[in-house]
């Protein structure tokens, strides 16, 4: 309950970063209801109706894909703007000071950085290392708190940071479950008496803006938490 705290009022004093975030995930989500209902007048009019159906999970499939590379420095750079908010309150310094203005110098390949993580997390003994557990080790890194090499010290409090990132996957799944109840309850009230072909333009589009919220608010949430676990890690290990 404390980690959300902090991450709220992370989000109230530095707006900044968090409002590109947003205004960026809005963008591309706006993009994705576009393309569905440009397909959709393709398809309604011509005899291949039951195109629409497959285009809309080859859609969704494709941008599940693309979006994480896509935004990465974007998550990055919101993660190293909340390492140094935490480094400033820390060092008692005043927390309403902007960190906005401040400029996080990223790599122009970060994935390779995620992947350079991973390789040395394996090597430690790990077998599986999730995305979002290299992605906070990654800002760790850039913010100056997280050597590489990993030290061999570091990697039992790694490891545990991964049953943080299980617990906060679970509630990333219930958050979104949560957020479709009342996009379904809308698009069924808009459905009643459809065309089939309309009933799956409509509940796509509350799909993905719930997807849209989920993305753009749930999963920064959670990332800042577990950020936060892995710097309360480090201080623990003496870095």
């Amino acid at each position: 309950m404390m980690d959300i705290k902090v991450v709220l009022l992370f989000f109230s004093v530095s707006m900044g970063p968090f409002l590109l975030h947003l205004i960026f995930n809005l963008f591309y989500f706006l993009l994705l209801n576009a393309a569905a209902v440009a397909a959709f007048l393709i398809v309604y009019p011509s005899d291949n109706a039951w195109m629409f159906p497959i285009f809309l999970l080859v859609m969704a499939l494709f941008s599940l894909l693309v979006r994480r590379p896509l935004f990465l420095k974007r998550h990055l750079g919101l993660n190293i703007h909340f390492i140094r908010f935490l480094s400033r309150v820390k060092e008692g310094g005043s927390e309403m000071e902007t960190v906005g203005s401040q400029k996080v110098d990223l790599p122009r390949r970060p994935g390779k950085l995620l992947k350079k993580i991973r390789k040395e997390l394996k090597k430690g003994g790990m077998a599986r290392v999730s995305t979002k557990l290299s992605t906070v080790l990654a800002a760790a890194h850039l913010a100056g708190l997280e050597p590489l090499p990993i030290e061999t010290a570091r990697f039992e409090s790694i490891r545990r940071m991964s049953v943080h990132v299980l617990k906060l996957t679970f509630i990333e799944a219930m958050a979104f479950s949560i957020l479709l109840v009342p996009f379904g309850l809308i698009s069924i009230v808009f459905t009643m008496g459809m065309d089939g072909t309309v009933t799956e333009l409509i509940y796509a589009v509350g799909f993905f803006f719930a997807w849209f919220l989920h993305c753009a608010v749930v999963l920064p949430v959670t990332s800042l938490i577990l950020q936060k676990k892995v710097l309360d890690g480090n201080s623990n290990s003496g870095f």
